[in-house]
């Protein structure tokens, strides 16, 4: 927070551009909301929201973190080791992109783990990485063969909700929203697509 408050060190409270110290705060990357207070008589209180890694991220050969609102965050690899982070890593998000492109596909990365974690199933700690650039078919890896349980209860999920995206589109609709119209699912030793009619 140095950089913000650096030149406000020992000048009077009341001069300090409280709203403005707030805005430069939330304009940091890791800063999802900030409070900034005057306390009589000489304190100001500074509050902080982090923005919370959801998955990784990869665009070229640079790896770095996403919150759930596509917001991208940079970590140093040392650091990133310490927290022990166990995502998936997310590609198809580019910093060129809006802000409202990359939110609408975290939104989409959202629901299919929700989807695979409903019940206590935990499906998702089986995906090694989801493929985004396309929101209109997702592609999803995982790093070994699927197991059975894992491949019915997934094509449960998948097949339902692209079925029901794709009857809405039929019926002059819009698509389901946050979920492709179709998803495929490819392992090492396997591939497979669902596509519903």
């Amino acid at each position: 927070m140095l950089p913000v408050f650096g030149e406000d060190i020992g000048r009077n409270i009341f001069f300090v551009p409280i709203g403005q110290r707030r805005k430069d705060l939330e304009a940091l990357p890791w800063v999802e909301h900030a409070t900034v207070m005057r306390l009589l008589p000489d304190r100001i209180r500074v509050s902080v929201i982090e923005r919370q890694p959801v998955a990784f991220t990869r665009h070229g050969q640079q790896i770095g973190l996403v919150d759930a609102n596509g917001v991208l965050l940079d970590m140093p690899a040392a650091t990133m080791a310490v927290h022990h982070y166990s995502f998936p890593v997310v590609t198809g998000l580019d910093p060129g992109d809006s802000p409202a492109s990359r939110k609408g596909r975290m939104a989409l990365y959202g629901r299919l783990m929700a989807e695979l974690d409903a019940n206590n199933q935990h499906l998702s700690q089986q995906i090694s990485e989801i493929d985004l650039t396309d929101p209109e078919d997702a592609r999803v890896l995982m790093p070994r063969k699927a197991p059975t349980s894992w491949r019915t209860s997934a094509k449960t999920i998948f097949s339902s909700a692209t079925s029901a995206t794709k009857r809405t589109s039929r019926n002059g609709g819009s698509s389901t929203p946050g979920w492709p119209r179709s998803i495929c699912v490819m392992t090492i030793k396997s591939f497979w697509r669902w596509l519903p009619e």
